[in-house]
């Protein structure tokens, strides 16, 4: 009866009166205050402020929030705020589209989604497991030694912590930032650094995912877990096929072939390889007996072309 009840008192339109009445038959359910156009902490509650362990107040035009010492989950998205308490026992935080410029210290919170706020930087948070700080302001990010889900893009960060700080990372989405480098994550399966300043990323042995487009890379290295890539406006393809026709005498009948291909289909042969071959590993090919011959040239010869 009373989950029935629930359902149709949190529903749109319903009077704070009515949520706060149902709320209080069974304080540990979630407090929902949420989309009532508030302003401000409303007196019904006050009072009660210790009773309250998860509150949803998103979609309001409140300010402030005031202490609530046993509150676990806030969900205060979409409002005017500009300071967040420090709340001791808060292990989930979401508060994006606000007008944060700090977080206080929260030494339990384990997931805290912020994107859309004024953030310049992220305090140690020693539990956090996933962090989504998307659109914000920051230069940097502290030690977070339990973080596994980093989504840090349109920022202005010019670094990722280190393997010290970030040991247990897996995914990371880093793009729109001022990086020059990645650090070495090993653990890391999913990367998205797209729209940096990047030359190259370090050998990852459990990377899956690499989208690194609209960098500076000149070469890729070995990712040996590697299902899927997006290395799009780079300089992986750039001025080295001119030099690669100049500096090898090749066979007549190879000339025959890169001229009939052309440097459109020598430069999709290459793109299908998903990587730059050293020189001499296409030297190696496009020089190969006919009979023998190597990936590269069996591409460049017999491929299919739209």
């Amino acid at each position: 009866m009373i989950l029935s009840q629930r359902k149709i008192i949190y529903g749109s339109g319903v009077d704070l009166q009515s949520r706060v009445s149902l709320w209080l038959n069974d304080t540990n359910e979630k407090l929902d205050i949420s989309d009532l156009n508030l302003k401000k902490w409303p007196d019904v509650l006050k009072g009660k402020e210790t009773l309250i362990i998860k509150l949803n107040c998103f979609k309001n035009q409140l300010k402030t929030i005031p202490c609530l010492p046993n509150l676990t989950h806030l969900y205060c998205y979409e409002n005017r705020l500009k300071l967040i308490p420090s709340f001791p026992n808060l292990t989930h935080l979401y508060c994006s589209d606000n007008q944060l410029k700090s977080l206080p210290s929260l030494p339990n919170l384990t997931r805290l989604i912020c994107y859309n706020n004024q953030l310049e930087t992220i305090p140690c948070l020693h539990k956090l497991t996933f962090l989504r700080c998307s659109h914000n302001q920051l230069e940097l990010i502290l030690c977070l030694p339990e973080l596994t889900r980093l989504y840090c893009s349109y920022n202005q960060l010019e670094s990722i912590p280190s393997l010290i700080s970030l040991p247990k990372l897996t995914e990371l989405y880093c793009s729109n930032n001022q990086l020059k480098l990645i650090p070495s994550l090993p653990n890391l399966t999913d990367l998205i650094c797209s729209y940096n300043q990047l030359e190259s990323i370090p050998c990852l042995p459990k990377l899956t995912y690499l989208c690194c487009s609209h960098n500076q890379f000149e070469l890729i290295p070995s990712l040996p877990k590697l299902t899927f890539l997006d290395c799009s406006e780079n300089l992986l393809f750039s001025n080295k096929l001119e030099k690669w026709k100049r500096i090898w005498p090749l066979q007549r009948t190879y000339i025959t072939t890169l001229r009939e291909a052309g440097i459109k289909r020598f430069t999709k042969t290459l793109k299908l390889r998903l990587y730059l071959p050293r020189l001499d590993q296409l030297h190696r090919e496009l020089t190969f007996s006919p009979y023998h011959c190597g990936e590269f040239y069996k591409g460049l010869r017999w491929g299919k072309w739209s």
